[in-house]
């Protein structure tokens, strides 16, 4: 028997076929890269809707996770790279607000008010220290990656240099690229990996109160060393 995932990716493929964003000779040629793309969004709708009853500042920037990667899906298949990349800085963050909020409704209280977020650099110094997650990201080398992802992502978005500028000239000029897809998958899943792992280790009681497929669908999208790494907490 199928399970819900199974089943979700089935409906994806069709909806990116009802919409003419893709024919099925591409599908068939890069199934295995669509069905990553598929596993890492379904984990973060899952944590959306486990954290679903929870208080406003512990689930806020969860919603925006989600939603940035969701929105990933049109950008990627319509040739937005600076979009695509703006998303995925936004995955970056909002995780790593979600974790810092979680703990501090005051402040999230005051964020709502004053619409002035936390900068990245201190987002990161707090996940070093957070008692959950300190030890594990330190053996995962997980933030340091996060973060140099988030620089790339930012020189495309910022274009601090040639290479990186997208020239358009015209709306029919803005179209799939299959080896900016091709990147953006590689990037996307290295990124899933380590949110992942601070999701699990940070939401450790959540996640033992999920069901089997939705375990399932969360670990798929980790690296070997990730998986590694939860067995031994």
């Amino acid at each position: 028997m199928a399970n819900f995932a199974d089943t979700d990716f089935e409906d994806f493929k069709l909806f990116l076929l009802k919409k003419k964003m893709t024919s099925d000779e591409w599908l068939t040629g890069n199934l295995d890269k669509l069905r990553l793309f598929h596993t890492i969004t379904l984990s973060f709708v899952i944590w959306d809707h486990c954290l679903r009853r929870k208080a406003p500042n512990q689930k806020y920037f969860m919603k925006e996770t989600r939603s940035d990667c969701i929105n990933s899906v049109f950008a990627v298949f319509t040739g937005c790279r600076k979009a695509a990349n703006v998303l995925l800085r936004g995955m970056i963050e909002n995780t790593l607000r979600h974790i810092y909020y979680f703990d501090h409704p005051i402040e999230f209280q005051m964020l709502m008010l004053d619409e002035e977020h936390m900068p990245f650099r201190e987002l990161l110094q707090y996940s070093r220290k957070h008692p959950a997650l300190s030890k594990a990201i330190r053996e995962a080398a997980c933030l340091e990656d996060l973060e140099q992802t988030y620089k790339t992502s930012s020189k495309f978005v910022h274009a601090q240099s040639l290479k990186f500028m997208q020239l358009s000239r015209a709306l029919e000029e803005v179209e799939f690229d299959q080896k900016f897809f091709d990147w953006y998958v590689k990037k996307l899943g290295n990124i899933a990996s380590n949110l992942n792992l601070l999701l699990v280790l940070a939401h450790s009681e959540e996640f033992r109160g999920m069901s089997p497929d939705f375990k399932r669908t969360i670990m798929k999208t980790m690296r070997k060393k990730n998986k590694k790494l939860l067995s031994k907490t």
